[in-house]
């Protein structure tokens, strides 16, 4: 066969915790490397509760190293859409279902460690945000 491609060497974990701190290590070494590079670290981010045991394991992680996030920029992978009278707008942010309430509810306010404020992702939008509508 021609183009094959080589086998992904099959990892089981334990635990959906222990999957979740192996890979909050892996994407902490990225926001490090990236910082040190002066880049932004585009972070792709689904919402709902499997992605959970990462975001708290990096929680976790972000708050012992203290360590610097302000270059990163979530991109929320999915969003509700509600339709109203002249099309299709974002889900209201306040609604507890909609991918900008899990951001700020499950990540932003868990990754930016209190004391830390200096460097955090902003809430308002533009770079380091995780989005404006």
């Amino acid at each position: 066969m021609k183009n094959a491609r080589p086998a992904t060497a099959l990892q089981v974990f334990d635990s959906p915790a222990a999957i979740g701190e192996y890979l909050a290590e892996r994407l902490l070494a990225g926001i490090v490397q990236s910082q040190k590079a002066t880049r932004h670290f585009l972070l792709g981010c689904p919402t709902g509760r499997t992605p959970r045991p990462i975001y708290d394991a990096l929680a976790k992680r972000i708050a012992a190293t203290k360590q610097d996030i302000s270059h990163v920029i979530l991109v929320m992978m999915d969003e509700y859409l509600t339709k109203m009278a002249g099309g299709f707008e974002y889900a209201p942010a306040d609604a507890s279902w909609s991918c900008h309430h899990f951001a700020r509810v499950e990540m932003l306010e868990q990754w930016n460690p209190r004391g830390n404020l200096d460097h955090h992702i902003s809430k308002e939008g533009g770079d380091g945000a995780f989005g404006k509508k």
